[in-house]
């Protein structure tokens, strides 16, 4: 290309630059926002649940007892089902936040 056409290209103005010349601001992505809200919830619902078991009324051997039981009835098909979920909702988000 040319001289004239460089300084051409580098001297436009950015869509944001023309958004601020409207005096318009830039729309936030809700997606964004929910799946921000989506997993901080989440990793204090875990916490939460954490926090309830190490503060239960049990003995310790009662308590590994139970988790023993909770942690074994759970099927590794939900666990994988569960993470291809929250990658499948990640990608969505993170797409959506692109455009």
């Amino acid at each position: 290309m040319n001289k004239i056409t460089d300084s051409l290209i580098e001297n436009l103005p950015t869509r944001e630059d023309l958004v601020n010349a409207l005096g318009l601001a830039s729309r936030r992505s809700t997606t964004a926002d929910f799946a921000t809200v989506i997993g901080v919830f989440g990793a204090g619902l875990l916490i939460g649940a954490g926090l309830a078991l190490l503060f239960a009324p049990k003995s310790g051997e009662d308590l590994r007892h139970d988790l023993g039981e909770r942690f074994s009835s759970i099927n590794q098909d939900d666990v994988t089902s569960g993470f291809n979920r929250g990658a499948t909702d990640f990608r969505t988000a993170q797409s959506s936040v692109g455009t």
